[in-house]
């Protein structure tokens, strides 16, 4: 029968060896870096565009956020190895 599937049809074990606290971290780590990937998305879209002002003919705006959009990258590969992965 074709339906919603209730907690009972599934076993006791699936998901019972995730702690709480692992799935925020988890959560937390794919809001990161889904931001992250809007802002190089973002900056990459500011840089193709011709806006002023700028800095080496490259749009402010652009280089700020690509900028910011590395440092996020290089924050989040330095603090995923110091805590052993994910």
């Amino acid at each position: 029968m074709l339906g919603i599937a209730s907690a009972d049809d599934f076993p006791a074990s699936i998901g019972s060896n995730v702690s709480p606290s692992k799935l925020t971290s988890l959560f937390f780590e794919a809001s990161s870096l889904v931001h992250t990937a809007a802002i190089l998305i973002s900056s990459t879209s500011l840089i193709r565009s011709d806006l002023s002002p700028k800095i080496w003919g490259i749009p402010a705006m652009g280089l700020v956020g690509l900028a910011w959009g590395v440092w996020m990258c290089l924050r989040h590969a330095i603090s995923t190895r110091r805590s052993d992965g994910l």
